[in-house]
């Protein structure tokens, strides 16, 4: 949280929510009102900067992107592969091992109930 506008809904906040409660223990509405609506112009201004921000962002995207932002690789090597079908092959030999250790299981189950009267 860079921003001091982020910093500062967030600390605002935190003390209305806090003087809310406040409020309602000692009985005075009065006091949860103001700090309610306190809290209510809090998350406004955070949703004004976030707002403020996807609009700047998408200004960004439109004029062609970061242009620090170095091109993205769409090459795929032997190695990109040959790991994919490994992890691939790995999952699959997990799912088959926990699916023979449950079918050994019920049948195991299935015996002892059959076998005992």
């Amino acid at each position: 949280m860079k921003s001091r506008i982020v910093q500062a809904g967030a600390g605002s906040g935190i003390v209305l929510g806090l003087v809310f409660v406040v409020g309602v223990a000692v009985g005075a509405p009065w006091l949860a009102a103001l700090a309610g609506a306190g809290l209510g112009l809090a998350v406004l201004v955070l949703l004004a900067d976030t707002n403020r921000r996807v609009r700047r962002l998408q200004t960004v995207i439109a004029r062609g992107g970061l242009p620090d932002a170095p091109p993205a690789t769409t090459e795929v090597t032997e190695a990109d592969v040959l790991g994919t079908v490994r992890l691939l092959q790995a999952q699959y030999t997990g799912r088959l091992d926990r699916l023979q250790h449950a079918v050994e299981e019920l049948a195991a189950a299935s015996r002892r109930d059959h076998a005992a009267p």
